[in-house]
């Protein structure tokens, strides 16, 4: 096997699902095979064509390089959780995307059609923004590089989010809100808490947080398990939770070493 085979291999499964459809919407708009348009959001959406609820998702950015960068991005949060949050759980990691999904198609829509201007097409921005609070939440206490600009990982969201009304607009800085809004929440249900911005408005620790690791309470992190049928489909066992959710875990070192890696890499601290 080549070596880009064996490193499409090592991907796993979800991630390298994502990945590759964002670069094979990509391409086929680049080599004027199929337009972006016919994955995108169309309002009002055709009855027959409610793929594009899903594809809208995998739609990246107009401008080329913006686009790539996104793309790994997405390769890079999601296989950071897949592998390190997930543990390679299949069902688990496909039951947070439809949960993230579901939120974003159902709040996204209400939201954004109250903002005023040309509405997005593409919920690239709500997945993105999912990826990065979740992923940002795991490995708070990581190092990263925001266009050159080493941050801790817990400020990636909001930093982003400034990124995202500068470069973008409001509508799609609406739309990746949303995203960490969505994330927010199923940071709720994996916890079984109001989540952290609640107990620090109230300025109380969640009294039993059910939380796995070392993490602090307000980066709390739990286990929420698939429905048993969707652990059927995959033929998947139960998955045993991390050991640890921390950036020292092995997962997260094999995944994010190196230096001069940009946004999402890692930076050695001495």
């Amino acid at each position: 096997m080549s070596e880009l085979g064996q490193f499409v291999a090592s991907v796993p499964p979800v991630t390298r699902f994502l990945t590759l459809a964002s670069l094979v919407v990509g391409g086929l708009h680049a080599l004027g095979i199929a337009p972006v348009s016919e994955f995108t959001l169309d309002y009002p959406l055709p009855l027959m064509e409610l793929h594009r609820l899903l594809t809208a998702f995998v739609v990246g950015n107009p401008q080329p390089m913006q686009g790539l960068m996104e793309v790994y991005m997405v390769y890079t949060f999601s296989r950071g959780l897949e592998e390190v949050k997930f543990r390679r759980s299949v069902a688990d990691y496909f039951w947070y995307l439809i949960l993230v999904f579901a939120l974003v198609l159902i709040s996204g829509m209400c939201v954004i059609m109250t903002v005023p201007g040309p509405v997005p097409a593409s919920l690239s921005p709500a997945l993105m923004g999912a990826l990065t609070c979740t992923w940002s939440v795991e490995h708070h206490n990581q190092e990263v590089n925001f266009y050159f600009l080493p941050i801790k990982a817990s400020l990636l969201p909001a930093v982003s989010l400034g990124f995202r009304l500068l470069v973008d607009g409001t509508p799609t800085f609406i739309l990746a809100l949303v995203g960490v809004g969505a994330a927010y929440v199923y940071n709720c249900l994996e916890t079984r808490s109001w989540g952290p911005l609640y107990s620090f408005i109230v300025g109380k620790e969640p009294e039993r947080p059910a939380r796995v690791g070392g993490n602090g309470w307000f980066y709390a992190s739990g286990k929420l398990e698939a429905p048993v049928w969707l652990k059927r489909l995959f033929k998947e066992k139960n998955v045993p939770p991390a050991a640890t959710t921390s950036f020292t875990s092995a997962g997260l070192k094999s995944t994010f070493k190196g230096e001069g890696r940009r946004l999402g890499s890692s930076v050695k601290k001495d």
